[in-house]
């Protein structure tokens, strides 16, 4: 966790420093974006291998439909009773 952390401030540290340098940062985006498809290759193959993934895979995908339809559900609620207290005098 710790190295986490000081890896995390360390890439803020310099990528403060060199923020004015475009080159630099544009070549560190292009090899981020490939370290990002690597990644959810990896994941990907992991997820290929779990045969408990693909038995459950109805089951998981609807209770994510579930948990996203209870999420938007929640906060379009919230907003309207957010909107009611706070800005009931403002005329639209």
């Amino acid at each position: 966790m710790f190295g986490i952390l000081i890896a995390i401030l360390s890439g803020g540290i310099l990528g403060y420093i060199f923020k004015k340098n475009i080159y630099l940062i544009s070549l560190i985006e292009k090899i981020n974006n490939y370290l990002i498809y690597l990644l959810l290759i990896f994941i990907g193959i992991n997820f290929g291998k779990n045969d408990q993934i693909f038995t459950n895979i109805f089951k998981i995908g609807l209770e994510s439909l579930i948990i996203a339809i209870c999420n938007i559900s929640g906060s379009l609620i919230c907003l309207k009773i957010i909107d009611k207290l706070f800005f009931k005098n403002i005329k639209k």
